[in-house]
């Protein structure tokens, strides 16, 4: 099992509102996540060439989604948490100030997520927006 890293927007949400982590995977000015220098984008290894501009043009840290979860639990004390009912996930945040609420996804639509990931992502962004 591989632990999901959080996409673009929510790093450069997350850096907005104070993450700032030696992590293991960086996205540089083109979106890609760059690891040791080299590339990674949609379709796998890019480059492998440490002498590429973008090698060093980090823009935001790419850490694991779990990783950022306990980031806002320790420093924010906002639980970001998925459950399942078997056929489809739900995301809930817990704050001081809010109690729980239900985030079921970014359209607002009331269709719960097919997949943990996508109900975990989501999750993660609305509480980074809950931060001031």
């Amino acid at each position: 099992m591989k632990e999901e890293l959080i996409t673009f927007k929510t790093a450069i949400l997350a850096k907005e509102k104070g993450f700032e982590f030696d992590a293991e995977a960086y996205y540089n000015q083109l979106y890609y996540i760059t690891v040791d220098c080299c590339e990674f984008g949609l379709g796998g290894l890019i480059t492998g060439n440490k002498s590429d501009e973008y090698c060093t043009s980090e823009v935001a840290s790419a850490p694991t989604q779990s990783l950022l979860q306990k980031w806002l639990l320790e420093k924010h004390n906002t639980l970001v948490y998925v459950t399942t009912d078997w056929v489809s996930f739900q995301c809930w945040i817990s704050t001081p100030d809010t109690g729980i609420c239900e985030v079921i996804n970014t359209k607002r639509n009331f269709e719960y997520f097919g997949w943990y990931g996508d109900a975990f992502e989501a999750g993660l962004k609305e509480a980074l927006k809950l931060i001031r």
